[in-house]
Order: structure tokens, then sequence, then C-alpha cells
């Protein structure tokens, strides 16, 4: 029987099994606010392995405007604590500010109740990983446009413009050609008080040459 045991071995030789292999997908956010180009820029992320952790196949991600995408499966095939960095290329618009947070991610994979591998992802903003817990998005700033030319409004003045005076010449006012009208009553006096001078006048011319006759 032993001997059966020991030929049997001998063709079919023992294999051993590892648990499945597990695949991973970091997601990482972008958000942008400000005065946003149009058409909007496009984004890159750049996933960085700590001590020779699995990588993917891609390490960079790009992503245009704002928006989530995933970075491609990582695959494990044994238990551990992988660690990685996330951080996001600068881009080039002249009034972008653009994120610089370093990310610092954790990978635990453990073996589950029915044997298959499990894992949880962990992002931080420190390198200890002291810190809460927090999602992966970088939020990129732009500065308001500026206006080169803006529109004005004339006023025009409410004000009468004083005539201008040349050296020399005098500004002529006309008068208005309008009389007043005082009636019918007040010519009738200025003739009586005419007449009466005329007469009276005439009164003393006659008794002058009277005289004059009558004394030679």
């Amino acid at each position: 029987m032993l001997l059966l045991v020991v030929l049997c071995l001998a063709v079919f030789p023992i294999s051993t099994f590892a648990a499945d292999a597990v695949q991973v997908q970091i997601p990482v956010s972008i958000q942008t606010s400000g005065e946003t180009p149009s058409p909007e820029e496009n984004y890159t992320v750049e996933l960085q392995a700590v001590d020779d952790a699995p990588m993917p196949s891609e390490n960079v991600l790009e992503i245009s405007g704002s928006g989530k995408a995933f970075f491609s499966p990582i695959q494990y095939t044994t238990p551990g604590i992988y660690y990685y960095t996330i951080t996001q290329q600068s881009g080039t618009h002249k009034r972008g500010h653009y994120d610089q947070t370093v990310y610092y991610v954790k990978v635990s994979v453990t073996n589950g109740e029915n044997g298959n591998l499990e894992t949880v992802i962990a992002a931080h903003t420190d390198a200890d990983m002291t810190d809460a817990k927090c999602d992966i998005t970088f939020t990129n700033y732009y500065k308001p446009i500026k206006k080169t030319s803006e529109s004005t409004t004339e006023t025009i003045p409410t004000t009468k413009r004083k005539p201008e005076t040349k050296p020399g010449n005098k500004t002529s006012i006309k008068k208005s050609k309008n009389k007043v009208k005082t009636g019918d009553n007040s010519n009738a006096t200025l003739f009586a008080i005419l007449l009466l001078v005329s007469g009276t006048g005439l009164l003393i011319i006659a008794i002058s040459r009277y005289r004059e006759k009558y004394h030679k």
C-alpha cells in the first residue's frame, strides 16, 4: 500500500495552491474653481510605488476637466501592506493654480474567511498616515480673466456754455425788440405836454415882439 502511494506521488507531483489573486483600482477626482478655461484642461496624475509594491500597467492617469477616474488595475497575489504616493503634475495654463498635495496611499491585502484575498484602501495627506482618511481629490483654481477695455458712458453737460470771446472783439448781446406797452392814456398825456410847451414858447415870442414894437 505504501509502495502504491509512493508511485502515485512520483507520477502526480503535489502542487502548492495560493489564494486567488485580487485586483484593486485606485480612484482619483479632479475639481476646478474660479473662471475655468474653455475647452477645459487635461490633468495628469501619477502613481508611484514604495518599496517595490505591485504597479498597474499604466501609472499615469489623465482626466479631462472636472471628474473622477481610476488607475489601471493593480494585481495582488499575496497578503501584505503596500504603499504608494499619488501626485498631480502642474498644468500650463497661465491663470491656473494647480493642487500640489501629495497623497500617501496604503493598500492592505488580507486573507478572507473563504480563503480569498481582501483589500482595503486608505489615503492620507501626511507621510506618517496618522491623520484622518480622505478621498484623493485635487482642486485646481483659475484666476478671473482681466478685462482689457471697459465701456464708458458719455455724460452730456446740462449747463449752458458761455460764448467764447476772441482778443480784441466784444461779445455782442442781442437785445429784445419787444417794448412794453403802457397804453393809450400815457401817449395822450405826452402829446398834451408837448402842446403846452409849444404854446408857451409861442406866447413868449409874441410878447417879446410886442414890447420891441411899442418901445421904439
